[in-house]
């Protein structure tokens, strides 16, 4: 009977595989160990290698962190080639007409409340719009003056009053002498209108009408009011009238309407009044101090002094009013693309307007108008400068500025083909009066998609609100913005376009809104030069800063340093693997079975230890048979059995 001791042959053949690892392996410090001389070296070489193996481990982890960061670096690059002319968008910084947003109730409603409320003396002067004033306009004697007025016959004179007009009524514009300070006569608004006018006399009176394709052959021009029906003109300050209930006209004699003016108007505080004068009694009706208190309060005025504060408020007002009109509406409020630009060349040649030029609607800006904006044509300049590029004369009318305008110009965006333009944030303001050039330098950029920044497949997403429009920043910024105010409040920023069965905020929602201000004005006409500086450009391409190269590279030098491993140093490590897997596999499909002394060892050119316990043969043992002979074992298989034992 033979009895295999298994493990203790297993731990050998292991402790034979690591000794003869430890002999032949071309890293530094393992053959140490198995040299040793003493359990002592063999300690001190033992801990001489985990030490630098646990600082490698360290500097791999740093390296995979670096990896896994993503960086980049940018790389600049100068081209020269022919650049595509961008696409350039206009926009007057004055939204809507305000001889036609008087026809919008609401409109009317708000600017006549915020002019009778709008802030008068010191303060109010030091911020009043400045318009187009003629040189020599204080020494005019006569000048137009609104006034709250009784108009018993609209075709006839009205009687003026100094008090301001209550929201609902209309006014009147007087001739006012400034020598005896008597505003006389009165008519009504309807039979006014605003001109261009020259040959204006000391006293005011201007002689000639001109036609707007004169102006810009004019030098002395003058704006004025004329009366319809007896067709004379009165130089106007400013561009417009004032207004007669301002405290510097406090002093205006009203002697002229005793005769026929019975009796004042009643104070504010009253809701029905009764005026007598040299016509029937006339009954009007007035808004009592409560309306207006709750219409301030709606309109968000209540509280505000300051000048600035309420313009910004009543432009807030504008947005909320006009977000709830059609498409159509503000379109035909707004300036219109024959009004506004009157000249254009680009290249040295001169532009089709009517064509070049297609109309975007903005709800800060109203009508807007793209140039270059047709993906089927690729424009380019054939050389560098101002001659090469867009040449614009664009005409703002600025004396048809609503009253929350305080800048005269235009709004100017200079963008690609595919991107959406964004006049509020990323325009630049050319004001009236002077020639603005711009000078334009290409820059691209390429950058590297994910991971190598928070980016999304394609850029959109589906809360992305410009959908017919490329992926932007910008775009990014106002879709987030927009969708969480719709989550708070259940509606939108007029601003910016709203989801499909979305609603943009009304008025009385403001409060938890957030809006932008407008900028100063100033004057009437410009010129606008667009045109490429150079015709390089600068290409910024974003470069992986760590490749995967890099790491590996990184990863063998530090490997090199502290444990003198090489490629050759892995696959013997990788040998040593699968050595051992080799003989755990060998262990499980192996079962020894020894019967009575005639098996043969399974194990070839291996060391077999075994108990051989030896019985006396029986008489039946001893007689030969066929089976004994054929598994009896040859003479080599001895020999190899000796060498083993």
């Amino acid at each position: 009977m033979v009895t295999f001791q298994d493990n203790k042959t297993t731990r050998r053949r292991v402790k034979n595989l690591l000794l003869e690892f430890s002999d032949r392996t071309t890293a530094h410090g393992i053959p140490r160990i198995g040299m040793a001389r003493s359990k002592r070296e063999g300690a001190f070489w033992t801990c001489v290698v985990c030490t630098s193996l646990t600082i490698f481990i360290f500097q791999l982890c740093l390296l995979i962190a670096r990896f896994l960061r993503f960086e980049t670096t940018t790389q600049v690059e100068l081209r020269f080639e022919t650049s595509q002319f961008p696409v350039v968008t206009l926009c007057n910084i004055n939204p809507y007409k305000n001889s036609l947003v008087q026809e919008v109730d609401e409109m009317k409603r708000m600017f006549q409340f915020f002019e009778k409320n709008k802030p008068s003396g010191d303060n109010a002067s030091k911020v009043k719009r400045v318009r187009r004033i003629a040189s020599n306009h204080e020494q005019f004697r006569y000048k137009p003056l609104y006034a709250r007025c009784l108009c018993p016959d609209e075709d006839g004179e009205c009687v003026p009053f100094l008090t301001a007009p209550l929201a609902g009524e209309g006014v009147c514009l007087c001739y006012f002498d400034k020598r005896t300070r008597v505003p006389w006569p009165c008519l009504s608004e309807k039979h006014w209108r605003t001109e261009w006018c020259s040959r204006c006399s000391p006293s005011g009176n201007c002689w000639e009408v001109l036609k707007k394709r004169q102006l810009s052959s004019q030098d002395d021009i003058q704006r004025c009011v004329c009366d319809s029906r007896s067709h004379k003109c009165l130089a106007a300050t400013g561009g417009q009238p004032e207004r007669i209930w301002d405290p510097k006209y406090s002093d205006v004699r009203l002697d002229r309407y005793t005769t026929t003016v019975a009796i004042d108007p009643p104070p504010v505080e009253t809701t029905t009044t009764t005026t007598t004068s040299s016509a029937p009694p006339t009954t009007t009706t007035t808004t009592g101090p409560s309306e207006d208190q709750q219409y301030s309060e709606t309109m968000g005025f209540q509280g505000i002094t300051d000048e600035t504060a309420k313009v910004s408020k009543a432009q807030e007002n504008t947005l909320f009013i006009m977000a709830e009109m059609s498409n159509e509406t503000r379109v035909r409020l707004s300036q219109q693309k024959k009004d506004f630009i009157l000249q254009c060349s680009f290249n040295g040649r001169q532009c089709n307007i009517e064509k070049d030029f297609k109309l975007y609607v903005d709800p800060v800006y109203g009508n807007c108008y793209m140039f270059n904006s047709d993906n089927s044509q690729n424009r380019t300049t054939s050389r560098a400068g101002p001659i090469y590029g867009l040449s614009l004369v664009v005409y703002v009318d600025v004396d048809d500025y609503l009253p929350t305008t305080k800048a005269s110009g235009v709004r100017l965006v200079v963008h690609s083909q595919d991107e959406y333009p964004f006049p509020d944030t990323n325009g630049y303001n050319a004001p009236t009066g002077l020639m603005s050039s711009f000078g334009l330098r290409l820059r691209k950029i390429e950058r590297l998609p994910a991971p190598y920044g928070d980016c999304v497949h394609e850029g959109k997403t589906e809360d992305y609100i410009y959908k017919d429009q490329v992926y932007t920043l910008e775009g990014c910024y106002r879709s987030c913005f927009q969708m969480e105010l719709i989550k708070a409040c259940g509606c939108g920023d007029p601003r910016f376009p709203v989801p499909e069965g979305r609603r943009h905020c009304r008025v009385e929602e403001r409060e938890k809104t957030i809006y932008r201000k407008c900028t100063a004005r100033r004057k009437n006409a410009l010129s606008l030069e667009i045109y490429f500086e150079q015709l390089n450009y600068e290409v910024l391409k974003e470069m992986q800063a760590y490749q995967w190269v890099n790491l590996m590279a990184d990863f063998g030098g530090q490997l090199g340093l502290w444990m003198g491993v090489s490629v050759i140093t892995i696959i013997e490590v990788l040998v040593l693997v699968y050595e051992f897997l080799k003989l755990c596999c060998a262990r499980r499909k192996e079962k020894f079975k020894v019967d009575t002394g005639h098996r043969r060892s399974i194990y070839d050119n291996s060391t077999v230890e075994m108990t051989i316990k030896i019985h006396p043969p029986s008489e039946k043992e001893r007689r030969p048979t066929t089976d004994s002979i054929n598994n009896a074992y040859t003479d080599e298989e001895y020999g190899q059995m000796d060498n083993a034992t």
